[in-house]
């Protein structure tokens, strides 16, 4: 392997947490260094390396070929990078030529294209692979960001594709905590870092220096102003509005929103399905206290829009990107979770 693409495969490093956690702010954040991009989420976990037995060993040129066009198609995620296929597949040819070879040359072409030494991975999901990841790349190192579940629970209901259900993406939640709880645990401090999204709200700089130590990077002022980085460095695609606040500095008043914007009934239920991780993750609990009619109003509302959405996401294909057979693994498995 060239000593360019074992760089980039020493360097890599994953942001995971929830979903509407904040890991796109601290991608942007990080994004904004001189030397460090982060794409727009690849997928390649979850489009890809599932149906590397299907396509075929890279090294037949019509598996190559083949693979250049799934992903180069609007299947794939991977084709939101803009990279060329020729490009790919000939630096494909200074590899083993593995399937995660190929995740490193994508990433490698893509800093390249921005100038950029050093490439990270964002893809919240990934907190629940990490061993499977460190497999791969035994020297990545992982960004865990959280966030409290009620913000969490406000900010997703508000996108155009987010569970209404505060149940169901605390329960979410609860598993992303539970599963940061053990990873703290079994890496190393070298290997996995946990930062509150309001701590890196209001003090943008000191958990900013902290991430970068953690990188072995140096801070660079430039980083606080995120909002003001380069079209190039965006991260996210056009049509992913939910996005937008990164084109903004970070406001702490925001931070509580969700006090406002939830009713006392969500709140108590969001408290109840976190249970003891809201405490672990040092989140105190709400004072006041919904009447035991508002409880269950909330509770039969939120299990109603739950199982609808279950059904919506079976008769649309939800995540149509990834194979059907992992969409319908995970929706059992949190259907067991969940009931």
């Amino acid at each position: 392997m060239s000593d360019r693409l074992s760089e980039i495969r020493d360097g890599l490093f994953f942001i995971v947490g929830p979903h509407r956690g904040g890991t796109t702010l601290l991608q942007a954040m990080l994004s904004t260094h001189s030397g460090i991009t982060i794409p727009p989420e690849t997928g390649y976990f979850d489009q890809v390396w599932p149906r590397r037995t299907q396509l075929g060993s890279l090294s037949n040129p019509q598996n190559l070929s083949r693979v250049g066009q799934f992903v180069n198609g609007p299947q794939c995620a991977v084709s939101d990078l803009g990279l060329a296929w020729e490009d790919v597949s000939t630096a494909l040819t200074r590899t083993a030529g593995g399937y995660d070879d190929l995740f490193i040359v994508v990433l490698s072409l893509y800093a390249d294209s921005r100038g950029k030494r050093r490439v990270g991975e964002k893809s919240p999901r990934h907190i629940f692979d990490a061993e499977t990841k460190l497999k791969l790349f035994p020297k990545a190192r992982f960004l865990c960001l959280m966030r409290d579940p009620r913000a969490v629970a406000r900010s997703e209901m508000e996108t155009s594709w987010g569970s209404k259900s505060v149940g169901r993406i605390t329960r979410r939640w609860r598993r992303v905590a539970e599963e940061a709880h053990k990873l703290s645990q079994s890496l190393t401090p070298a290997q996995f870092c946990l930062i509150r999204y309001e701590d890196l709200v209001r003090e943008p700089e000191l958990k900013l220096r902290q991430i970068c130590d953690f990188l072995g990077e140096r801070f660079e002022p430039a980083m606080l102003d995120f909002h003001q980085r380069d079209a190039t460095e965006q991260g996210f695609r056009p049509d992913e509005v939910w996005k937008h606040n990164t084109l903004l500095p970070v406001d702490p008043a925001k931070i509580d929103q969700w006090k406002n914007q939830l009713t006392l009934g969500q709140i108590s239920l969001i408290e109840a399905t976190a249970g003891e991780w809201l405490d672990r993750m040092g989140y105190l609990k709400s004072d006041h206290r919904p009447t035991a009619w508002q409880q269950l109003t909330a509770w039969l509302t939120d299990r109603t829009r739950w199982g609808w959405e279950i059904v919506r996401g079976l008769l649309r294909g939800r995540n149509r990107r990834r194979p059907w057979n992992e969409v319908w693994k995970e929706i059992t498995t949190n259907f067991r979770r969940n009931k």
